[in-house]
């Protein structure tokens, strides 16, 4: 068996495979990337069937596969539980229905960014307790349209906080700035409703003609 290479970018064109017939191909990932192997069929219908664990792949035997009518596309990407480089793929382009006459092209793509919130690793990026941290401060935002800002502090003025261990030092920094800046805030209400109190309740004056106390 004599499998043609494939170069990333480029085209193979006119080739041909028989009906129930395999023409075959291969392709060096040296790089994390997407491989993406397509098929563009000029005549009769062409399936792909790629693996990289056997030289010889397969409608039985093969890890990735694109068998619709007309062109065909395989995306061979790090998601997947077979990948792996730097590796050799081997991709078998069949004749379906009839014989069949196809471009084959390979191209490499970059792995897109994904980020989930949930990964909990030894080497967590502390954005699953950010999450959470955001979320508790909507709450309280949306809560607080509904009492009063005293209601966001505890009876020693102290702003109620909690500790998330999983954060980086960076954004804990930024989160004690944030704190103290806040135990601010709550001491400056605490002082101004402890005088709105004194100015709702001043000290009664002496009434008119009452004694003012022993003469010296």
């Amino acid at each position: 068996m004599h499998a043609k290479p494939l170069f990333n970018g480029g085209w193979l064109q006119d080739e041909i495979v028989k009906q129930d017939e395999h023409a075959y191909f291969s392709f060096e990932l040296r790089e994390r990337k997407v491989l993406v192997i397509t098929v563009e069929t000029q005549h009769g219908d062409a399936d792909i069937f790629v693996s990289n664990d056997t030289h010889t792949p397969s409608q039985a035997e093969h890890s990735w596969r694109s068998a619709g009518s007309g062109d065909d596309v395989v995306e061979v990407s790090p998601d997947h539980p077979r990948y792996a480089y730097p590796c050799a793929y081997y991709v078998a382009v069949r004749g379906a229905r009839s014989d069949s006459e196809f471009n084959i092209r390979a191209t490499l793509e970059d792995v897109p960014f994904r980020l989930n919130m949930n990964a909990r690793t030894p080497e967590t990026n502390g954005f699953r307790e950010l999450s959470s941290l955001v979320s508790r401060a909507e709450e309280r935002r949306f809560a607080s349209r509904f009492r009063s800002p005293r209601d966001e502090y505890d009876m020693g003025g102290e702003v109620k906080l909690e500790t998330y261990d999983g954060l980086p030092p960076q954004i804990q920094a930024v989160l004690q700035a944030g704190a103290k800046k806040l135990r601010l805030v709550a001491e400056a209400a605490k002082n101004a409703e402890e005088a709105a109190k004194v100015g709702a309740n001043p000290s009664p004056s002496p009434s008119p003609g009452s004694d003012p106390g022993p003469r010296p």
